[in-house]
């Protein structure tokens, strides 16, 4: 009987601390803030460096980066950082960014300004350049 009563307590305390924490975790969202960076990404290589580079800035909590779309999809901790210091960062390995705004396209061009020190991908006109 003593058993069976500290098993029923001790599912209680769970079920209790469960629905806690469920709760805390749908009102977190209200943290975060999701930004579309426009950045020029020329290969893989390009996205690796990116997405690495903002997985170490503060506060940031996903990166998915795009070398076809030429943009970076960020979440982060609207306390901890903003859309300036993930341009900030990005400059820091010498890749401009900017906020994209919805609805805009830009047209990709081979190889952009940071390819002056060889982005080392696969693409012919940054290959070459590396062969300058």
């Amino acid at each position: 009987m003593k058993h069976l009563m500290i098993m029923s307590l001790s599912i209680l305390v769970l079920m209790i601390g469960t629905n806690h924490a469920i709760a805390q975790d749908e009102n977190t969202d209200d943290k975060y803030s999701y930004t579309t960076l426009e950045v020029s990404l020329d290969c893989n290589a390009c996205v690796e460096k990116v997405q690495t580079q903002l997985a170490y800035t503060k506060g940031v909590k996903d990166v998915k980066a795009d070398h076809v779309k030429d943009e970076v999809k960020v979440k982060y901790v609207t306390k901890k950082c903003t859309e300036k210091d993930l341009i900030a960062s990005l400059a820091e390995i010498d890749y401009k960014a900017s906020v994209k705004q919805a609805g805009t396209a830009k047209a990709k061009t081979p190889c952009s300004s940071h390819q002056k020190k060889a982005c080392g991908g696969s693409k012919a006109p940054c290959s070459s350049k590396k062969s300058e």
